[in-house]
């Protein structure tokens, strides 16, 4: 039963794209799988890993720069974390160079809490910062595949933002486009 309600659900979604003038195959929905390091340091919390980053990304229409996403990352090094991430930015939508640049928010639920005198108390929010993620290389290598090398993401803590710095780094991205 659970096989025809997801058989069903396909069926009606493709239906209700085609007649929504959904974009040629390759274009619109892009999903990626990267490596990359995460890291977010301030006085109150820490997180320092590297590990696999899956993300969504939609091209609101193929022939514009704009674009919204969400990104899953697995880090391990200084304490074993899960990173959500939201995005939203412009991308060069033609040709086959497609650099881009996106605003997103980051949190590590899991995290290293510092407890100092100046903070007493353990912080109770995520370890959450505010990116600029740039990425300069990233290359149609076919009709749906794309690959991306060294996308950085510095930015700021949003804990404290004066005293944290976050950066993030994908070193190596392929995503497939639909």
């Amino acid at each position: 039963m659970a096989r025809g309600v997801v058989l069903a659900s396909v069926g009606w979604l493709t239906g209700l794209s085609a007649h929504a003038g959904a974009p040629p195959a390759g274009r619109g929905h892009a999903t990626s799988l990267g490596v990359g390091v995460g890291w977010h340091d301030g006085p109150r919390q820490v997180v320092i890993g590297v590990g696999p980053r899956v993300a969504h990304s939609f091209q609101l229409d193929p022939d514009r720069p704009w674009q919204v996403g969400g990104a899953l990352e697995r880090l391990w090094l200084v304490v074993p974390t899960v990173g959500l991430a939201g995005f939203a930015g412009l991308v060069r939508p033609t040709g086959t160079w497609h650099p881009g640049v996106s605003l997103e928010v980051m949190a590590y639920p899991s995290r290293l809490r510092k407890l100092t005198a100046e903070h007493p108390t353990p912080t109770r929010l995520p370890a959450t910062s505010l990116r600029v993620r740039l990425s300069p290389l990233d290359f149609d290598v076919g009709p749906t595949t794309r690959v991306s090398a060294l996308s950085l993401a510095p930015g700021l803590g949003l804990d404290t933002p004066t005293e944290t710095l976050a950066f993030g780094v994908s070193l190596f991205t392929v995503a497939h486009r639909w």
